[in-house]
Order: C-alpha cells, then structure tokens, then sequence
C-alpha cells in the first residue's frame, strides 16, 4: 500500500512509522520543507527509511500544489499531520488528485471549512486523532456493543510526574495554536439527543489521582450530531490536566487572551513557545497520556474502554496516541480501497461513522493494553 503523509514533524514521524510498522505501507510519499527531516526520519526509521520518499514542497505554497498532486495521485491515503490551519489546503489537492483524507483536526471552524470545499466529491476524514478521534470511536464502540445512551470522555497529555518547579504542571506536547485552539471559544456537548454550546475552561471536575477535567473546544459539532443519529442522547469530552493548571490559565483568560483575539493570542503563542520550562524533551521528560469514555445503559450499568500510555525516548505517548487515531482511520480507508473504492463514503465524514468502531479498537489492542469494565 502507497500512502502519501503532508508534515513530517514530530508528529508525521510517529505516523510514517506506523503506517510502516502496522498499516501495510509499502512506500509513504511525504512532504515537508523543514531542514533536518531526513535526519530524524533516518534515526527513527532506520533501515525502513528507504521506504519514505521525501519532498521538499508545501501543500500550503500554490507553486508547489501541480508537483505534489502528481506525487499523490494513486496514493491509497493521504494523511495530513500539518497545523490544522492547513488542512483546507491539503483537502483542495487530496481532491484534485482523487485520494482519500485522513487528518488530525482538532478546529471546528476549520472542519466546517473542510465540509464546503468538500461537497461530495471525496472522502475525507477530519478530528482524526487523539481527541477528538479515538475518543469518538470508542463513544460509538460503548453504543454499539452495550447499548449505552450517555457517555462521557476524558482525556489528556500530561508531564508523568507532577513538578513542584513546573508552575502550569504541563509541558508543550504539540502547537501552542493547538493549545490556544481548545481552551478559547464554545465546546459541543450532547444533551437530550440535541447539540448544545458550552464556554470552553468550564465545567470543572477533580478526578482522582490530583488530576482536574475541563471542557475544551477541539470536537467538531458535526462528531455529535453522527453520536445522536446512532442512539447516544448525552456525551461530553473534558480535557484532564493536573490539578491547579485550570486556575492559572484562567488567570490569562481574565487578561484577555484566550477570548478569540488574535493579537492578544498570537503575543500568547509566541510567549509559551518561548518558555524552555515548557517545552517538552523526550530525552529528559516523560508524558503520560490518558484516554478514557465511560458509558452508560438504560438500566444504569456502566462500562468504559480506556487506554493509559506513557512515553519513550523514541516517540512521546501523545505522539504515540496521536498518530494512532490518524494511521487506524488511513489503513481502514486503504483496505478499503484496495477491496473495492466503491466501498468508501465520500464527503467530509468524522471517522467514526466510517471506520468500524470494534475493528479499530481490535488495531488499537495491538499497539497498547486497552481496559475495558
């Protein structure tokens, strides 16, 4: 199987090596024009680097876009680990030259962006990822196998040990847009079996284990709306973080930032990633990430499907985690494919009303223990 990979950051890497290692990938066309690419492709991959043919072009440059279809064209699944502000542009190519999209999304305006440009001319699958994504398919899994009607998902990337140093107890695992993306604006939730909007940063729970939960706007509306078609009247996603990381954010929400002003947010962006207590560094820090959705039925009994992952000097667990949510979706599309390309949907679909929720969580268990109560 040929599968074509836009970004090959931190988080392209753990996706190549996974489509490599357990997706069937025969050769991964990449894309990206970041120095030191090959470099970290050749120390992670190894051997298997041969696999990879790279390109220095850039979804996001027009001059480049004529070269890079090209390059695509008779992929089995294009996969983009780009920032999610250039998803539409990788949607526009993945369209011209007729390849199924998986991408990790993450911003429902973008998504929604994604949805007009899409029509019904493709398949594409945005908020593949951590969360939403694999939250999402496991919601749909506790429907479908227990018949629960209310869930609820918490999850969160987290420094494993807590850092009396540390004063946010976090450490950058992705974007600082990323960030400033899930804690600013209105978050979907179920109720009733409706759509409703609530303040990102609310909701407040503490969790055991000095672990604290918070509403945080990376679900697409559109992820909900699928969960009420299937059955599912009540479902809500918090972020997890250590205790006390909510009330020292909110302290920059009364500032100002983290309201929808970019001025104010790009001086935010720009000041997290300036801060070396920040940053996150496989070779001297541990993440730990952590995935739960609990259900429950009609008559009051529960059930859950979780997974806990930690880190390596290899690939941190949120690259881990999140390259799973994106590489399970792509090789689904790709057998797919290869069976018969009629099979596939198309329209800008989220990935769990494509993908068979048991099946992926069958591809998950071979990557991490998954507990199931």
């Amino acid at each position: 199987m040929i599968y074509s990979v836009f970004g090959v950051g931190r988080q392209g890497v753990a996706v190549i090596y996974d489509l490599i290692e357990r997706c069937g990938a025969t050769r991964v066309i990449a894309f990206d024009v970041a120095a030191q690419v090959a470099e970290r492709l050749r120390e992670t991959l190894g051997d298997r680097a041969k696999l990879v043919e790279l390109h220095e072009l850039s979804p996001a440059d027009p001059a480049h876009a004529e070269r890079i279809i090209d390059f695509i064209r008779g992929s089995a699944c294009a996969i983009s680990a780009l920032p999610y502000a250039l998803n539409p542009a990788a949607t526009k190519l993945c369209i011209r030259a007729n390849v199924p999209l998986a991408d990790l999304g993450g911003n429902p305006d973008v998504v929604a962006e994604q949805t007009r440009i899409c029509g019904n001319s493709l398949l594409v699958l945005p908020d593949c990822g951590l969360a939403p994504g694999l939250n999402n398919i496991m919601a749909v899994h506790l429907r479908r196998a227990f018949n629960c009607t209310a869930a609820k998902a918490y999850c969160g990337g987290i420094p494993a040990k807590k850092d009396p140093a540390n004063s946010l107890q976090y450490k950058l695992l992705f974007s600082p847009w990323g960030l400033i993306s899930e804690y600013s604006g209105q978050c979907a939730v179920l109720r009733n079996g409706r759509v409703e909007l609530v303040e990102a940063l609310t909701g407040r729970e503490e969790l055991p284990n000095e672990r604290e939960a918070f509403y945080t706007s990376n679900n697409a509306p559109q992820s909900f709306e699928y969960l009420s078609q299937i059955g599912l009247r009540d479902y809500e996603y918090k972020t997890v973080r250590w205790r006390g990381h909510l009330e020292k954010v909110l302290v920059l929400k009364a500032f100002g930032f983290l309201s929808g002003n970019r001025t104010q947010d790009e001086a935010l962006a720009a000041g997290i990633a300036a801060q070396e207590w920040l940053r996150f560094d496989r070779r001297r820090d541990i993440d730990e990430v952590f995935l739960r959705v609990e259900g429950t039925d009609d008559a009051g009994k529960k059930h859950a499907v979780a997974i806990t992952v930690f880190g390596n000097p290899q690939f941190s667990a949120m690259e881990l985690t999140t390259s799973w949510g994106v590489t399970i979706p792509a090789y689904w599309i790709a057998k797919a494919a290869g069976d018969s390309a009629a099979k596939l949907p198309k329209g800008c679909l989220p990935p769990q009303q494509v993908v068979d929720s048991k099946w992926a969580l069958e591809e998950l268990e071979k990557r991490t223990t998954v507990a199931r109560t």
